[in-house]
């Protein structure tokens, strides 16, 4: 085995320094799962405890700025989104070098997702660490180099204060914005990488409308590029990739892509199980809500995959899944504010 962080690995009792949470985690198997299945069904049966929660932390937090992360949630929510974290933590300090920082970015990405900064923060290091060795011993490719530097700058948009992030350079905006799409367009031959090249490109622009260059820009069509390239990245999400296969290999004729479109909750189906599904769809029920997108209702096809073995993904996917319910809220609130 590699070399491991300098940091001693979790003994199973874990404190969250933000919510008060202590689990007793002795091995969390991947074998038959009912405890994603219950937190899907709190999710979706839009529990209580946690409709007010969402209600009162938006109020609190005002319509200026979207919140970056959860509000302290209900501590039967909480405790099992940490028994998950504390078992992805643990699988990460016993993983080999090559897929350690993989394994980091996991836990990094629930914790900022739940406002625990300090936690986040600790484990941003060993990300940091553990990639810096795979890259200098060239144990990962380039590709997965930058997927993990992704991660990393996910987590660090969930930590900052500050949620005007967006660059005012339409010049800037536009370059990156091209580099996105061709990066649909050309997404890999696997069905996993050209899924989530999607996913993770409808929820960038997801954000794109609200960026300072765009609302300021005196081009009257700027607004309108953008939703339309969220609906041709939304095509692409949508494709059939076996009735369509030559897809895979990138450059897909749009109007070919048009006529092999599934539902959309078919396709979040084409992620492969072992690939975080449920994670995926959550982003995608994200975007639809940070972008208002008339989409197809996701909650069965995620009630589905949060039947998963894998603790990151239904860790991830529930906490997703979750902000956005948060982020909902809170546009509901700001859209009946005084003065909007």
């Amino acid at each position: 085995m590699g070399s491991q962080s300098s940091r001693v690995a979790p003994a199973g009792v874990v404190p969250s320094v933000e919510g008060g949470v202590v689990v007793n985690v002795v091995n969390v198997a991947r074998s038959e799962n009912k405890s994603g299945a219950a937190i899907a069904t709190m999710l979706l049966d839009q529990n209580d405890e946690i409709q007010r929660c969402f209600k009162e932390a938006a109020s609190a937090a005002g319509a200026a700025n979207q919140p970056q992360a959860l509000p302290v949630m209900p501590s039967a929510f909480a405790q099992q989104i940490q028994e998950w974290a504390v078992a992805c933590e643990t699988e990460a300090y016993e993983s080999e070098i090559g897929t350690r920082a993989h394994s980091f970015s996991v836990p990094m990405l629930v914790a900022s997702h739940s406002g625990q900064s300090e936690k986040a923060q600790e484990l941003m290091s060993d990300m940091e660490a553990s990639l810096n060795e795979e890259v200098s011993s060239k144990k990962i490719s380039p590709s997965t180099e930058a997927w993990m530097l992704g991660r990393l700058l996910a987590a660090n948009c969930h930590l900052r204060a500050d949620a005007d992030r967006e660059s005012s350079d339409l010049g800037a905006w536009l370059k990156a914005s091209r580099i996105l799409w061709n990066s649909v367009d050309a997404a890999g031959v696997e069905m996993g990488n050209r899924m989530w090249v999607s996913t993770m490109a409808l929820l960038a622009f997801s954000k794109q409308l609200d960026a300072s260059c765009i609302c300021s820009s005196p081009d009257p069509f700027a607004r309108e590029t953008v939703v339309e390239t969220i609906g041709d990245i939304l095509s692409f999400l949508k494709l059939d990739l076996r009735a369509f296969p030559s897809a895979a290999n990138g450059g897909a004729d749009p109007d070919l892509v048009g006529q092999h479109q599934l539902s959309l909750s078919d396709a979040m189906r084409q992620v492969p199980e072992g690939a975080f599904r449920a994670w995926a769809i959550s982003l995608v029920k994200l975007a639809g809500v940070q972008a208002d997108l008339e989409i197809e209702d996701l909650a069965e096809v995620f009630r589905e995959a949060m039947e998963s073995t894998v603790p990151g993904d239904l860790a991830l996917g529930a906490t997703t899944w979750a902000y956005a319910m948060y982020v909902a809220e809170w546009k509901r609130l700001s859209a009946t504010a005084p003065g909007e």
